[in-house]
């Protein structure tokens, strides 16, 4: 495949940090046709070549894909503990986005998990983490995800401001970048 010949020239190169991209570029599609097998043992090989070549950025690309493989499988544990090496990999990176995103992940699977008052919380950080980075769209997602885990007993009043508020500061964020 073009994947493996790209593979095998980057290895001949010494080009460990490419080789990794590579690798996690066929973990995805793999995890895209549902293979869950491969996809998981091609994102493991990327992330432990990102590893030897020092790529924390790659690292925690790959994680967050090889979250996405876990979850697929159910394996909401390993997902979760994939989640949060990511976002530790995004901090170490100085990507402040990308540590939201990966926090706002871990979020949803800590929902999926039942452990609807954990991911409320974290929510809560994600919300302000990303508004305090002008991220206007993953706070919006966080704020939906916020209303998701409250679930069916309801949102408290305060919860629902919060929404509330995300989405008005997400929207005055856009109104501002439009109207430059």
């Amino acid at each position: 495949t073009a994947f493996q010949a790209s593979l095998d020239h980057l290895k001949r190169l010494g080009d460990a940090v490419r080789a990794g991209a590579v690798l996690n570029n066929l973990g995805l599609a793999q995890l895209e046709r549902c293979n869950w097998n491969a996809a998981e043992e091609t994102l493991t090989e990327s992330l432990e070549g990102n590893r030897a070549a020092g790529d924390v950025a790659g690292q925690a690309t790959t994680l967050m894909n090889l979250s996405k493989v876990q979850a697929a499988q159910e394996h909401l544990e390993d997902a979760r503990l994939s989640a949060e090496k990511a976002a530790a990999c995004y901090e170490t990176a100085g990507d402040g986005r990308g540590r939201t995103q990966a926090r706002l992940a871990l979020a949803k699977l800590l929902r999926r998990a039942g452990k609807r008052a954990e991911a409320a919380a974290l929510l809560q950080a994600v919300i302000a983490e990303a508004q305090a980075a002008g991220d206007p769209g993953t706070a919006t997602k966080a704020g939906v995800e916020f209303a998701l885990s409250a679930g069916k007993r309801g949102m408290p009043w305060w919860g629902w401001l919060l929404v509330a508020i995300s989405g008005l500061i997400a929207l005055g964020i856009l109104l501002s970048l439009l109207l430059k």
